[in-house]
């Protein structure tokens, strides 16, 4: 009777032990299920772009949107681009040609919340300066033409400077090769110089081709001869003042638009400091003459920023600050002239 009371506590006891550990498998399933039912719920996160292009050894930076505790990042194929997450942003990087994605996820104290893609394409360096064409020796031949600029500021938004220089449009493609704000001095067919700074772009023009003001034409050539051939080279801005920024009345800490004007030389790239990443970040270009922050540089300034003109001198602005009014703010140093026996040849980069 003992044995069969023992037995019978014995079975109950492994009846226990075997309920607890089907609830146990329960539970730890339905976890399971619910992280990927979570999973699946997710939200589609908010991202300022789902695809972008980035050429190599430069960066763009994506936004996300929402509150989370916590956003991860996973490159398809990390040698083609890479990735980090800095506050709000994913900052991408190209690193060689090619096409990948970049998985994104964001939690909310451990929980899957929201997810996406965002596609990524790389594109070599885009060659912007021929080596050695625009040399300060170089000589360029063309033809040149005039017209009227009237009140217009022109392709390169440089109408502030149409009263202390004559001033002359530059066929295209001169033009985008970094050309716009650059001070030149042309030749006619007689030897008669004039100097001027390109401040718009002829669209009609061949390489090599000016259109001057009237004012310009007429200074060294009657208006009756309409047309006439030319060559030309780049001297350096006879200023004595430092350069200036002029910032598009629309800018803000999530979008910016900034000119660099009264520079010696051609301008080559414009970057600013980016204090998060400790490092310079260069701005897009655009054809009318301003450099542009898709996505602002991380406030309102005051900007530390590093020009550097076709001839690879280098000048860093400190403490730039980002103007309310539509006058340029005034930096500190302008690019040394350049001595002709110690010319340095023009930079081949981005």
């Amino acid at each position: 009777m003992l044995m069969k009371k023992k037995q019978g506590k014995f079975l109950r006891f492994k009846r226990i032990i075997a309920i607890n550990i089907s609830c146990i498998l329960l539970l730890f399933s339905g976890n399971i299920s619910a992280e990927k039912s979570s999973a699946k719920k997710a939200d589609s996160i908010e991202l300022s772009k789902s695809s972008l292009t980035v050429q190599v050894d430069k960066t763009k930076a994506v936004k996300t949107s929402g509150s989370f505790s916590e956003i991860t990042i996973c490159v398809k194929d990390p040698e083609i681009a890479e990735a980090v997450v800095s506050g709000k942003r994913i900052v991408v990087r190209g690193k060689k040609v090619g096409i990948t994605k970049i998985k994104v996820k964001g939690y909310d104290r451990k929980k899957l919340v929201a997810k996406g893609k965002i596609k990524v394409r790389v594109e070599e360096k885009q060659r912007v300066i021929v080596e050695d064409e625009y040399a300060l020796t170089s000589i360029h031949s063309g033809e040149a033409t005039f017209y009227d600029p009237g009140e217009s500021c022109g392709a390169a938004c440089l109408d502030d400077f149409s009263s202390d220089y004559f001033t002359a449009a530059m066929n295209t493609e001169d033009y985008l090769n970094g050309l716009a704000g650059a001070y030149i001095e042309v030749t006619d067919k007689d030897g008669d110089v004039v100097n001027v700074l390109i401040t718009d772009r002829l669209p009609g023009g061949v390489k090599g081709d000016i259109d001057l003001s009237e004012k310009a034409f007429e200074s060294i050539e009657p208006m009756e001869t309409g047309r006439m051939d030319i060559t030309w080279r780049i001297i350096a801005l006879p200023t004595d003042e430092p350069v200036s920024f002029m910032w598009k009345p629309t800018r803000s800490q999530y979008w910016a638009q900034v000119q660099v004007r009264n520079h010696r030389y051609p301008i080559l790239s414009l970057e600013y400091y980016d204090t998060e990443k400790g490092e310079f970040v260069p701005l897009n270009r655009e054809e009318y003459n301003y450099f542009t922050a898709p996505d602002g540089m991380g406030g309102t300034g005051p900007f530390i920023f590093r020009i550097t003109d076709i001839y690879g001198q280098e000048i860093i602005e400190e403490n730039v600050k980002m103007k309310s009014n539509e006058k340029p703010f005034t930096g500190s140093s302008n690019f040394p002239v350049i001595a002709p026996d110690t010319e340095p040849k023009s930079r081949l980069r981005q």
